[in-house]
């Protein structure tokens, strides 16, 4: 979600990675959501509410050549899945927000209302 808004309100480009990703490595978000009913959920709400269409978004895994390219990297994941090139990089910016993985559909929607908030800002920093 955090991507999609960054790419569409910015002048610059992200790229989305995550750090426990290596078994779905590759698979989009539609192919997730076929096992993970929030996954749905996120979908069906960044399509009605932001316009957004991230079916065929890719998972991808996190790596310290994506961490070295990055001006800053946002991460969302629970501190106990960084790896230590992530921690000592010194670029980090961690935003505490729940994961919508099984949650019910108005605890996801406040997750995507929070993340637009902090995105938003993100906007007004970089550009």
């Amino acid at each position: 979600m955090a991507q999609a808004m960054f790419n569409r309100l910015s002048k610059h480009q992200s790229t989305s990675a995550g750090t426990m990703v290596l078994e779905m490595d590759g698979q989009t978000v539609a192919k997730r959501a076929e096992v993970a009913p929030s996954g749905v959920l996120v979908l069906e709400l960044m399509s009605e509410e932001e316009d957004q269409d991230l079916s065929s978004e890719q998972r991808t895994q996190l790596t310290p050549e994506l961490v070295d390219a990055a001006d800053k990297v946002i991460v969302m994941a629970e501190r106990e899945t960084w790896p230590d090139y992530l921690v000592e990089s010194g670029k980090v910016e961690f935003w505490d927000i729940e994961d919508a993985f099984n949650i019910p559909i108005d605890a996801v929607r406040a997750i995507k209302d929070q993340i637009k908030v902090r995105v938003e800002e993100l906007v007004r920093e970089t550009g």
